[in-house]
């Protein structure tokens, strides 16, 4: 899976800080968001806006990830559009460093 910048996680984790500030906690379910989403991404599903739920649906996810995937991508998207959705979405999700990164200000509040 290729490793986007530093900006790309941050933004990703700081999305997920934000809908659950007790990300740590909750590693396991956070781990599942991501074992999926790199499996489809290396599966090469292109994700587009109009593509997400088939996306969704595929990732097989529990309810309560999927719930958190949803409204991760959302803010995500609406807090910067520029950002590239598979970026946004697929940023790589580094278990052992995660939680060593500058959280962004924004997700912080």
């Amino acid at each position: 899976m290729p490793c986007y910048p530093i900006r790309d996680k941050a933004l990703t984790i700081g999305a997920a800080y934000r809908v659950d500030p007790k990300i740590k906690e909750n590693f396991p379910i956070w781990l599942e968001v991501y074992e999926s989403a790199r499996k489809i991404h290396a599966e090469q599903v292109a994700l587009t806006s109009r593509r997400m739920g088939y996306v969704l649906d595929r990732l097989r996810l529990s309810e309560k990830a999927l719930s958190i995937y949803k409204t991760s991508f959302k803010w995500i998207h609406d807090s910067d559009p520029k950002v590239e959705i598979e970026k946004s979405v697929f940023a790589f999700f580094d278990p052992d460093t995660a939680f060593n990164l500058d959280w962004p200000a924004s997700a912080k509040a």
